[in-house]
């Protein structure tokens, strides 16, 4: 039983080694000043365009009051990155990075604006709240599902490669259903 090596060659190693290195590398990418502007005007871009001005300024106010945050309570509306957060520190400094990358307010924003596209088309409230889940949150947030990956970058390697390709996509795939 050599230590290092019994973990370099157990099962699924690729796996790991490289979904550190991803991790790592959004880490990176995401603690930039850059980035987390982009991701503070990233309703503008892609909710704004989909629900209009005046749903978009109703779904803001409606995020910060008490009402809004019992509907976000109610249907279970929170930002999963999709990936395991360790309950000790390393969780708890991916929760801040969360917040202070403004991923968490794009979320619920998306959600509450849908929901309420969905209740002024006249859904019932739990279809709206399955509207927006769908169409808020996984088509203008872009939230990971493994399904929703390219088949090509499904393994670790490709993965790794194009770890960031996936949001052009999402975009391309936003602006092609909006013209």
């Amino acid at each position: 039983r050599i230590p290092i090596l019994r973990r370099i060659v157990e099962p699924r190693s690729l796996d790991r080694w490289l979904g550190r290195t991803r991790g790592v590398a959004a880490t990176l990418f995401l603690a930039t000043g850059r980035y987390i502007t982009v991701n503070f005007l990233q309703p503008l871009m892609g909710l704004l365009p989909v629900v209009g001005p005046r749903l978009f300024a109703r779904a803001k106010l409606l995020q910060h009051s008490s009402a809004g945050r019992t509907i976000l309570d109610r249907y279970g509306v929170r930002f999963d990155t999709g990936a395991f957060t360790s309950p000790g520190f390393k969780g708890k400094l991916a929760k801040f990075r969360d917040r202070i990358t403004f991923e968490n307010s794009n979320q619920e924003m998306a959600f509450l604006a849908l929901y309420l596209h969905g209740l002024d088309t006249g859904l019932r409230p739990e279809d709206a709240a399955r509207y927006a889940k769908r169409r808020g949150q996984l088509f203008t947030q872009f939230r990971s599902m493994i399904t929703d990956r390219p088949t090509f970058m499904r393994n670790p390697i490709s993965a790794t490669m194009f770890q960031f390709l996936r949001f052009t996509i999402k975009y391309l795939e936003l602006y092609q259903t909006m013209a």
